[in-house]
């Protein structure tokens, strides 16, 4: 997201990362949603709208290739190995997946 000094709001930023860097709103964090308001989220409702954003299929649970889409966008160039291990802490209950709660 990004903060807007003439309306004094932060914005979502939503469209392609060229798309975006060419307006000069900086790197996108996330997708499609465009969320618009005075104060910049909290940090429980940017990690719900990372969660649920990357979430494709809507099952609930961030899978390997949906949480390593979460760490491309935010700029980090994590190897397979790295994600696959990160998952691997996440999934307590060994489910191959990774719920909200265990993303909190």
């Amino acid at each position: 997201y990004h903060y807007n000094r003439a309306t004094e709001e932060t914005e979502w930023a939503t469209g392609d990362r060229e798309q975006i860097s060419r307006l000069g709103l900086g790197t996108p964090i996330v997708g499609e949603v465009k969320i618009t308001k005075k104060d910049p989220p909290s940090l429980g409702e940017y990690l719900e709208h990372l969660f649920t954003t990357h979430d494709v299929d809507k099952s609930g649970e961030i899978d390997t290739h949906e949480l390593s889409h979460i760490f491309q966008g935010l700029g980090m160039g994590l190897s397979e190995k790295d994600i696959a291990e990160l998952e691997a802490k996440a999934d307590t209950d060994k489910s191959g997946q990774v719920s909200w709660e265990e993303f909190l």
